[in-house]
């Protein structure tokens, strides 16, 4: 029981992280821009250190709630 509810809080941390990353822009600073072009530079950040965390936590949060409700189904049903 103790598995599937960190698993399930991980999850839910991890996803808060994951939206909260995609929904506010990320700045870059002050080289987000080429300043000896005539061309516009539209930054895509495909990663940040925290978007990678609520990834990770994501999936090991998945994985262990159902670890936690596997173990716990199987603890259940019993021998016989």
């Amino acid at each position: 029981m103790i598995l599937a509810t960190a698993g399930f809080v991980l999850l839910v941390i991890g996803i808060g992280i994951t939206v909260w990353q995609w929904t506010h822009p990320v700045r870059s600073g002050w080289f987000a821009y080429a300043p000896l072009s005539d061309t516009v530079f539209n930054p895509t950040v495909v990663s940040s250190g925290p978007l990678v965390l609520g990834y990770c936590l994501t999936v090991l949060g998945a994985l262990g709630l159902g670890a936690g409700c596997g173990i716990s189904a199987v603890a259940r049903r019993g021998r016989g």
